[in-house]
């Protein structure tokens, strides 16, 4: 009954916050690994990507934005390793968009052109890349509908210690976008923090962890990849299938 339980909850945190994307677990490396649903429109992609690449190119190293800060190290993440990942493209552009634009209306950013054209091109990059990947717009639209709670000191707390299992059991790309994403969700909006972390915690990453753990949660079900998983890391199957439930329960 409780593992009844946990697939309709992975199941419905999948379908409320859906990603253009497949998840799979790699059987020889003992790891998950994301697979995305590739454009239609490979040419405008590669453009956005250049555009975007050029106004980043013009902003970093002056205008306070540097390579330690937050949104310099999404979009180094995104300009290396994501140039063949729409959706994950899509997210982490609107997310440094709108962090830009909050942190230049707080005074944090100079309300330069340097500055604004970043997030400005960032933001245009993520409407052209809706506009013709119709997967990735109808997963926005849903997670747009997605009411998210305030997560507490307790939860907090269970969302860091689960961060290293989710890394031991993921790919190098999925692990580096899994701390990405945690360094902006456990960031608080009350209270001093980093200034090489966002000052709000974001949406779209909750999402992303929420849909992510979700489906690795859901394919840890089976014995074959519970086998395969256990002692990934130096954790044991059982502590990553408690984790990833606590996790989808936490988001859900």
């Amino acid at each position: 009954m409780a593992e009844e339980i946990e697939k309709i909850q992975a199941d419905l945190l999948t379908k409320r916050a859906p990603l253009a994307e497949e998840m799979i677990f790699d059987q020889g490396r003992r790891t998950f690994t994301t697979v995305p649903i590739e454009i239609d429109t490979p040419d405008l992609f590669r453009v956005s990507l250049e555009r975007s690449e050029f106004a980043y190119s013009l902003a970093i190293g002056g205008n306070g934005l540097s390579e330690a800060c937050y949104e310099a190290k999404i979009l180094s993440h995104t300009f290396k390793t994501c140039r063949d990942d729409p959706q994950t493209v899509e997210m982490n552009f609107m997310q440094v968009a709108g962090s830009l634009k909050r942190q230049v209306e707080c005074h944090e950013y100079p309300d330069s052109p340097e500055i604004t054209g970043l997030a400005d091109t960032l933001f245009q990059a993520a409407l052209d890349i809706r506009a013709t990947h119709p997967a990735v717009k109808e997963a926005r639209e849903k997670r747009a509908q997605a009411a998210l709670h305030e997560t507490t000191p307790e939860q907090k707390e269970a969302l860091a210690d689960a961060l290293p299992v989710l890394k031991a059991i993921s790919d190098d790309k999925l692990a580096e976008e899994f701390e990405l994403d945690f360094g902006q969700v456990l960031n608080s909006s009350a209270g001093p923090v980093p200034n090489t972390a966002p000052k709000l915690p974001g949406a779209d990453a909750t999402h992303r962890i929420g849909n992510r753990v979700a489906k690795m949660s859901l394919l840890t079900k089976s014995s074959d990849v519970a086998k395969a998983i256990d002692g990934s890391g130096g954790y044991k199957a059982l502590r990553i299938g408690t984790t990833l439930n606590t996790l989808v329960g936490i988001i859900l």
